[in-house]
């Protein structure tokens, strides 16, 4: 009798043992890739709620006359550099260049693939296709009986355009020239970008009003 009760506890506690690596195994098999991907969305709802918050301290700036701003963004393994050139040209109604302006986009490119761009105002999410789709709408253009054309101008303010790898980045922003150029009749305005897409589906082609004026505020951005 002792020696069946021996092996009878033996075999329980395999038995036991044997189910508890089982549910570890069943657990950490469907578990860690949802926790990742949950891990991946905070990431990414992160990054879009960071450059947002850019894109509100660049308007004090470009709207509210503020001289100078400040902001941090956490990267976990993310970097943050100045993207490809954007030129912004806006014309008459009979075709004569207005204003143009050529500025450099903020860009956040995550260790997921996210990817955002902060341009003009408005701040864009690249598709795994490649196509772009709108975060933040740019404050490019307010149309009305005069339109207003608002073209932020933002520039690398020293030579490091760019930071990967820190957990925190200051962002730094100063107001620098600002130059107004007013004409009338209609107005087109015309964006080269990396997304034109997006930029063609939030502007009009051309902006019906009496008085049409374009100010370009340069924000200088520096990042540490």
């Amino acid at each position: 009798m002792t020696d069946d009760r021996g092996v009878s506890e033996v075999l329980s506690f395999v038995l036991v043992f044997a189910l508890v690596i089982s549910t570890i195994v069943i657990v950490y098999a469907l578990g860690y890739p949802a926790l990742l991907h949950v891990q991946d969305v905070e990431r990414s709802n992160n990054a879009e709620r960071a450059m947002t918050a850019i894109a509100d301290t660049t308007t004090e700036i470009t709207v509210r006359g503020a001289p100078s701003r400040a902001t941090e963004v956490k990267l976990s393994e993310a970097s943050l550099s100045f993207g490809a050139p954007t030129t912004v040209t806006v014309r008459n109604d009979t075709g004569g260049v207005v204003a143009t302006s050529t500025f450099r986009p903020l860009v956040y490119d995550g260790a997921d693939g996210t990817r955002l761009v902060y341009a003009g105002g408005g701040v864009f999410r690249e598709q795994a296709d490649g196509g772009f789709v709108v975060v933040r709408d740019p404050e490019l253009v307010v149309a009305g009986s005069d339109t207003v054309i608002l073209v932020p101008a933002t520039t690398p303010m020293a030579s490091t355009d760019a930071i990967a790898g820190q957990s925190d980045v200051l962002v730094r922003l100063e107001r620098g020239d600002v130059t107004t150029v007013s004409t009338t009749g209609n107005v087109s305005v015309d964006v080269t970008a990396d997304a034109p897409e997006a930029w063609h589906a939030l502007l009009e082609s051309t902006h019906v009003s009496d008085r049409s004026s374009v100010t370009v505020v340069e924000v200088r951005i520096e990042l540490e």
